[in-house]
């Protein structure tokens, strides 16, 4: 199943080198989001303010995520999927169920947390419940810088609740999930990579990210946190619509993830099954815009994440087996630390 969805990649990339409207390739579900509720107000996020324009899309249901699983079980299984997008996933009362319903499916999943509710009874839960992969959104290696970047969050308490899991997954041996504890790179807390890499090495976890911030089409509530860097719109048409989709709480689909406020909708799973959406009307008009050029009036216009590339198929190819083999330095926004504690 990992190697059909491999080819089915690399279809993807062919028909993006072609610059073909209909994609053959599956899609990878990049996110299924549980809720989009957060009990943080980070100046690095994008507002749910509603004088912003944003919409609320509230919690799905456990019976909403298995109706989305069973209608695309032939896209889903095998996939490991994010199990939250642009929320605290803890909030959903039923994140535990719908580890446990993807796992029924054959559909891993992994998420990312704040960490601020992962007491020890809720960390019992995790273990055992099929989830691949937690991530750990920390952000600052000191107390002040974390405040003013987790604002409302505790910092004692949340290294205490990271820590509790780290060492209570080392001291039972639990193989999974995977851990990664991760900064995000702003103008705040640029000072402090290596001592937040320093302190995470010495301590059980797998994983340290530091990687650098998105303005998320320039969504974030403080700017200043993220300027925007060149981006190569003019040259050629971003990958993401040829690459992969990201089902939100209230079911409605959206192309790739820097669209945290849900404006390009592209359909609903609740309304069509996922390989209807995936070369339907609004999808492939969308990749059409994007090859034209013609991105004007959409959140795209704003991205400093476009991602993409004008070499024929087989120099891609080539590129990305030397980069895999360490023959081609990849140009990537994540230093991703394996931890050999």
């Amino acid at each position: 199943m990992y190697m059909s969805g491999f080819f089915s990649q690399f279809k993807n990339h062919l028909d993006y080198s072609r610059r073909n409207l209909v994609v053959y390739g599956r899609p990878w579900i990049e996110n299924i989001e549980p809720t989009d509720y957060c009990n943080l107000r980070c100046p690095m996020c994008v507002s749910r303010d509603p004088e912003s324009g944003y919409v609320r899309r509230g919690n799905m249901s456990v019976d909403g995520l298995r109706y989305i699983v069973e209608q695309n079980l032939d896209l889903l299984e095998g996939q490991i999927v994010w199990l939250h997008f642009n929320g605290e996933s803890f909030l959903n009362s039923d994140l535990i169920q719908m580890i446990q319903l993807l796992s029924t499916f054959g559909v891993r999943s992994r998420l990312s947390t704040n960490a601020t509710l992962l007491n020890p009874e809720m960390s019992g839960k995790l273990f055992g419940s099929g989830l691949e992969e937690i991530v750990f959104s920390v952000d600052g290696a000191s107390k002040d810088i974390y405040q003013a970047l987790r604002q409302g969050g505790n910092f004692e308490a949340v290294m205490h609740n990271i820590h509790h899991f780290l060492e209570t997954k080392e001291k039972y041996g639990y193989d999974r999930p995977i851990t990664q504890v991760q900064m995000v790179v702003n103008t705040l807390n640029h000072e402090q990579v290596a001592d937040f890499i320093s302190y995470w090495k010495q301590t059980p976890v797998n994983w340290i990210n530091v990687k650098k911030i998105s303005s998320r089409a320039g969504k974030v509530v403080d700017m200043n946190l993220a300027p925007q860097g060149k981006t190569n719109k003019q040259d050629y048409p971003c990958l993401w619509p040829w690459r992969s989709m990201i089902v939100l709480a209230n079911g409605n689909v959206v192309p790739c993830c820097t669209d945290l406020t849900g404006q390009l909708v592209v359909g609903n799973a609740y309304e069509q099954n996922l390989r209807d959406i995936w070369n339907g009307e609004e999808m492939t008009d969308l990749r059409r815009r994007h090859m034209k050029g013609d991105v004007e009036g959409l959140l795209c216009e704003s991205c400093d994440d476009w991602r993409g590339y004008n070499d024929p198929f087989p120099v891609k190819l080539a590129k990305e087996i030397g980069s895999s083999i360490g023959l081609v330095k990849r140009q990537s926004k994540h230093n991703l630390i394996r931890n050999k504690r």
